[in-house]
């Protein structure tokens, strides 16, 4: 019922912020200052992602650290009168991170009354002053294989927190050669799993001291030392700590038979931009030598939309192509380089390959609805929308109006319809070529390069019986609106105060769009009255009740409470006064009867022409578990019974049952809850659920609705076994195994042919397969377990079979022959 905001000094907190506090600003939903509210906050620490837009190409990231923080308290305390408070903005977090972290929020604002309001806001928090940035060589950032007995050049950056660049102190730079031994690699991902079980070798470890804000080392590895090398670079004095992964090997034409994974030679080619509007030329500049070929390919997720070879220029080649709207939302844009066979220029192999993929807006797809609404409206009042687009375009579009309470317990965001349907596609063409054909020809195997894609969109109960939340929610349309035309819809607001949002969400012929718009919902005069989400028989509570005079003329206002007969106020009329316009609290005592059911609550406040109501339901319900007392009697022939029943319990939760039977009696009715179950789980459950519900109208008179119930979840038995049903027939234990379960299909079948008597429809090609099934296995039968996990003994395996030729004798299709082989057999159990 309270609207909170975080607001943040910066969009990154530090040490440098320390002094800039964290302002906590609350207010009620309805526009009411939340003035002098307790308030806490607490705040978690998680992973983030640290990068800088100036170094994109740079590591900023440890791969030894992981962050884990518990939740810390970091303020208790009160609001001001203007529903305000600052508090320290720098957490607490230990230098053993990966870098920036995400510091999470948590804010609670707690009522006069007791009940609070809950928010979560997000933030970076940098717990460094400087960072340490590492560049991989060119090519070793695409496929992370460098080549052995060559000399490869990392890059190294310091940056502060914003990522400006900062002359680096002094950096320990670590190599460590990773070892590959399968009883302890548990992820070949994790690395710390690696150094600290001591499966690695430091091969180097020295100190670098650089001059500027950049610096660089070098690696070479010989080719018997090639494979798995961690580099981690740490800073010394700050205490950040970057590192990466990378692969040495000699070219794949040298490794003979050790390694079959061939990789293509990447080809590094770019655009001018990663993103273009639908009519603007997309420039390519390809690295290239003269008199080569390359064949450019323009692919989408479904086609390929051109292609086109072109000659090659010395040292660089370039082209351009025109965005057109066929190329929205992704376009791959494809460059397979080919050499002169008898090049001799460059060490470089005949063919190289490269693939990158551009965005493509077409801005004629975006719709942009308006939503014409008073910003303030009166509960129990209609008020008018009004849509139209703004530039007067066609569209389908529908209308929500839904409490912003609701929306902000998950911080739920407008559908964006356009974001969705426009998200980066994956590439859905594949690409081969026979260039591994051509003698002499050094070259590898796309597929064990690429790799294709990605959907971008995802880059960034209990139930009372008692109505106590009544949301305000609402949805209307779909609605069509023609061209230059404006739409008008009246909406009635219920009996609330708050705040709601109108959200417009809209298409039309493959252009998407979508609007919100929020609308305080208030009165001159507004009460809130705050109550526990069930009541128990006799307890005593007491009432608080939030008086809004939001209007000076809002003086003495009188607050009457009415409710049921379930409970009762030792004070229904209380009068309160208002000098200036705010909130007051004034509390009614209310005690609930020894009763159980559902208490309604009426409260109405009147300060002259200005009246406010609010009513509540609330369960009341006993904590302790239902006790069942049982006596036995016995009525002889042509003799009269009479009994008192003396009720125990709270009035309304108690009854009882006379059962009459010629036989000891067995509490049925008791039972029935727990016996008439929906049928589920594996063979055996599922059976055992409802097959005694064949039977259950032979003991006991069932009433008309516990008999369809029963009905209902045996036709449910029936289609769910088919679930079981493997390709030979049998049932399997859990739904999908290939393997069926003996017992399993003699239970499920028996159950199948019980209640094809009790006239329940069977589906003949299930009870056919299964009468093969159990045939074939009574033919086979040799005395011995026919299966590992059927095999509980002798006698276990007697009983499986006596079973299976009791069901096919049941069905009438007894198997004779095998019926006599069971009986011929020594010390059989009684059971068979």
């Amino acid at each position: 019922r309270l609207k909170i905001n975080c607001i943040f000094p910066d969009s990154l907190l530090s040490a440098k912020t320390k002094d800039k506090p964290i302002q906590l600003q609350s207010r009620w939903l309805h526009g009411g200052t939340a003035k002098s509210l307790k308030a806490s906050v607490s705040v978690v620490i998680s992973n983030a992602e640290t990068t800088f837009n100036q170094y994109k190409n740079y590591r900023f990231q440890s791969p030894l650290k992981v962050t884990n923080s518990n939740e810390m308290n970091v303020f208790d305390g009160h609001l001001n009168e203007s529903g305000v408070v600052d508090f320290s903005s720098v957490p607490t977090v230990s230098k053993n991170v990966a870098g920036m972290v995400k510091a999470t929020y948590i804010t609670k604002v707690f009522e006069p009354g007791g009940d609070f309001s809950i928010d979560r806001s997000h933030t970076l928090f940098s717990p460094f002053s400087t960072y340490v940035g590492l560049q991989l060589p060119d090519h070793a950032n695409v496929s992370t294989m460098l080549q052995t007995n060559k000399n490869h050049t990392f890059k190294i950056v310091t940056v502060d927190e914003k990522g400006n660049s900062v002359k680096g102190k002094q950096l320990q730079l670590r190599i460590y050669k990773l070892k590959w031994q399968w009883w302890y690699e548990h992820d070949e991902n994790d690395v710390e799993n690696f150094v600290t079980k001591n499966a690695t070798d430091i091969v180097k470890d020295s100190i670098i001291v650089p001059s500027s804000a950049n610096s660089s080392f070098t690696m070479n590895i010989k080719d018997q030392s090639w494979g798995r090398y961690l580099i981690t670079i740490t800073d010394l004095e700050g205490g950040h700590q970057t590192g990466a992964t990378v692969y040495f090997d000699m070219p794949y034409w040298n490794r003979s038979n050790r390694i079959n994974n061939e990789n293509a030679t990447m080809l590094n080619f770019s655009t001018d931009k990663t993103s273009y509007k639908k009519g603007e030329k997309i420039k390519l500049t390809i690295p290239s030598t003269a008199k080569g070929k390359a064949l450019i390919s323009i692919e989408n997720g479904t086609a390929v939309l051109q292609s086109e070879w072109i000659s090659t220029q010395s040292g660089e080649t370039n082209y351009a192509i025109t965005a057109t709207d066929k190329m929205t939302p992704t376009i791959y844009i494809h460059v397979s380089y080919l050499q002169p066979h008898l090049n001799t220029v460059n060490d470089l192999p005949i063919r190289m390959y490269g693939v990158i993929p551009v965005e493509v807006v077409d801005e004629d797809t975006y719709l942009f609805p308006i939503i014409d609404a008073p910003s303030t409206i009166r509960p129990e009042e209609n008020t008018t929308l009004r849509i139209k687009e703004k530039s007067g375009k066609k569209m389908t579009y529908t209308v929500a109006l839904v409490d912003d309470g609701l929306l902000d317990l998950t911080h739920f965001k407008t559908p964006q319809p356009w974001t969705t349907f426009f998200a980066k596609q994956a590439l859905g063409v594949k690409t081969w070529d026979m260039y591994d054909d051509v003698i002499g020809a050094y070259s590898g195997k796309l597929d064990a390069m690429i790799s294709i894609g990605g959907d971008g969109e995802f880059a960034d109960e209990y139930t009372n019986k008692a109505n106590r939340f009544v949301p305000v929610v609402k949805y209307l349309g779909p609605f069509t609106l023609e061209k230059g035309h404006t739409a008008t819809h009246k909406i009635s607001i219920p009996n609330y105060v708050g705040s709601v949002r109108v959200m417009v969400v809209a298409q039309h012929e493959g252009s998407y769009g979508n609007v919100e718009k929020d609308i305080t919902v208030k009165k001159p005069l507004m009460l809130l009255a705050t109550l526990p989400r069930v009541f128990s028989p006799t307890e005593e509570i007491e009432m608080p009740v939030n008086i809004f005079a939001m209007e000076n003329y809002i003086k003495d206002v009188q607050v009457t409470v009415e409710a049921n007969e379930l409970v009762s106020f030792e004070n229904n009329k209380q009068s309160i006064h208002f000098s200036s316009t705010g909130d007051e609290m004034l509390n009614f005592k209310m005690k609930v009867k020894n009763k159980t059911g559902i208490a309604k609550i009426k409260l109405k406040a009147i300060c002259g022409k200005e009246t406010a109501t609010q009513e509540i339901e609330v369960d009341i319900r006993v904590p302790n578990p239902v006790i069942a007392t049982t006596k036995d009697f016995i009525i002889e022939p042509n003799a009269t019974f009479s009994q008192r029943i003396d009720y125990t319990g709270i009035e309304g939760t108690n009854g009882a049952v006379i059962e009459l039977s010629t036989i000891p009696a067995i509490g049925l009715d008791a039972h029935l809850d727990y016996l008439i179950q929906y049928p589920h789980g594996c063979i055996e459950q599922t059976t055992s659920s409802v097959f005694p519900q064949l039977y259950v109208s032979n003991l006991s008179d069932i009433n008309d609705t516990l008999q369809q119930q029963m009905t209902l979840n045996i036709k449910k038995a029936v289609r769910r076994i088919q679930l079981f049903q493997t390709i030979d027939g049998g049932f399997s234990y859990w739904p999908g195994e290939s393997n069926a379960s003996e017992f399993g299909s003699n239970y499920a079948g028996h159950f199948l042919l019980e209640a094809e008597k009790k006239g329940y429809v069977i589906p003949t090609a299930m009870k056919n397969n299964w009468i093969k099934y159990q045939k074939e296995k009574a033919k086979k039968w040799t005395g011995q377990s026919q299966t590992f996990y059927e095999y509980h003994g002798q006698e276990t395996n007697q009983f499986l079979q006596a079973y299976r030729l009791y069901t096919l004798a049941l069905n009438a299709t007894p198997e004779l022959g095998a019926m006599n082989q069971l009986r011929e057999e020594k010390n059989l159990m009684p059971a068979a």
